[in-house]
């Protein structure tokens, strides 16, 4: 009895730092390809232009959002419909808003989100990938090349905090 206690130990043993080496059949939760972030567009005037009553507004079924990652060396495209264009209100900033769907670098190399707001609108996403805490969660992101969104806390649950648009 003692014997296969000790088998079974070993056994344990080796499985674990199997999983350390590799994680292959460990409980460990795959990294995400994505975090959707919040984000709403204003004017100057903080008109909210994801308001369908806003003259001049933009539409849900106009907008296009496409992000392009390097995998093993070759450009390819996310699937948008993985991540559709939904718009909703959100009560803590009182703008309607979409979810920004934002590539992780986990298996990837993210190049850019292209979003079409509408015809001849197209604004460029990037990112950066810098912090400690969660190394595969942009740090940053820009929009437009502006810096328009860093990261404070990695939420463990809940919403990222909202990027505000003004055009």
């Amino acid at each position: 009895m003692r014997t296969l206690f000790v088998f079974v130990m070993v056994l344990s043993l080796l499985s674990l730092q199997n999983c350390k080496d590799d994680c292959t059949g460990c409980n460990v939760p795959p990294l995400p390809s994505i975090i959707l972030v919040p984000t709403s567009y204003t004017t100057d005037g903080n008109l909210d232009l994801l308001d369908p009553s806003v003259v001049g507004s933009f539409k849900e079924n106009d907008i296009k959002v496409t992000t392009t990652v390097e995998q093993n060396g070759i450009l390819k495209e996310l699937d948008p419909s993985e991540t559709p264009i939904r718009i909703g209100y959100n009560n803590a900033i009182r703008k309607n808003y979409f979810y920004l769907p934002v590539p992780t670098n986990a298996n990837k190399n993210p190049i850019r989100t292209i979003v079409q707001l509408r015809q001849g609108i197209v604004d460029t996403v990037t990112y950066s990938y810098q912090g400690k805490q969660r190394p595969h969660i942009p740090d940053k992101i820009y929009y437009n090349k502006k810096l328009v969104w860093e990261v404070v806390g990695v939420p463990d649950e809940g919403s990222w905090s909202p990027i505000i648009i003004i055009k």
